[in-house]
């Protein structure tokens, strides 16, 4: 998609994006004015922009770059019986190797992981370290709206969500069971079904 419908689906405006672009903000990397955008550009932009409402441009931005990542490779568009979050967490440690440190870091999952993996990252300074403030986004929701604002538009169909990998090695356990369960669902319900 190109860039006037990549900022209408994202609910970005022209100069937000000029903005982000010119501060080295955008959480991808764009070629030239001609790239051609795909629904993860769109969602990520979409993340920013809510992330921003809540929290600085520079760790809204950090939000939205890192939704892989944080997510243990769990695409938000994933079908799933709970949301996922992604949140960045602000801390102070008292053995910072700098005057200008910046505490921060990303925690990603459902809701009721990120107090406990905000919480295990600033334990792990050996007890110099405390959690300042958690600024999360639900980033299965804008997802959904993102998703849903392409197609309404015309430039997003359903071949362009993402698939589930067969291997789910590496995803955190919750995730592997729902989606185990969803697809015993969906193979007594159609046998024409691949399931594992």
């Amino acid at each position: 998609m190109k860039r006037k419908a990549l900022l209408e689906i994202a609910g970005c405006t022209v100069k937000m994006f000029e903005s982000y672009t010119a501060r080295g903000f955008l959480p991808f990397e764009i070629q030239d004015r001609w790239t051609d955008y795909d629904l993860s550009d769109a969602v990520r932009l979409a993340v920013m922009v809510e992330a921003a409402k809540v929290c600085d441009v520079a760790g809204a931005s950090q939000i939205a770059g890192n939704l892989n990542s944080a997510l243990d490779g769990i695409d938000p568009l994933f079908v799933m019986e709970e949301s996922v979050f992604v949140a960045l967490v602000k801390y102070d440690w008292s053995e910072a190797p700098a005057a200008d440190w910046k505490g921060r870091t990303i925690v990603g999952g459902r809701w009721a992981d990120l107090n406990a993996k905000a919480t295990a990252f600033v334990s792990s300074f050996d007890g110099k370290g405390s959690l300042r403030s958690i600024y999360a986004v639900n980033v299965s929701e804008i997802a959904s709206k993102t998703f849903e604002a392409g197609r309404e538009l015309g430039v997003l169909d359903f071949s362009d969500l993402p698939n589930c990998p067969r291997d789910l090695t590496g995803f955190p356990d919750w995730f592997a069971e729902n989606e185990r369960a969803r697809r015993k669902v969906m193979s007594a319900a159609s046998p024409s079904y691949v399931s594992d």
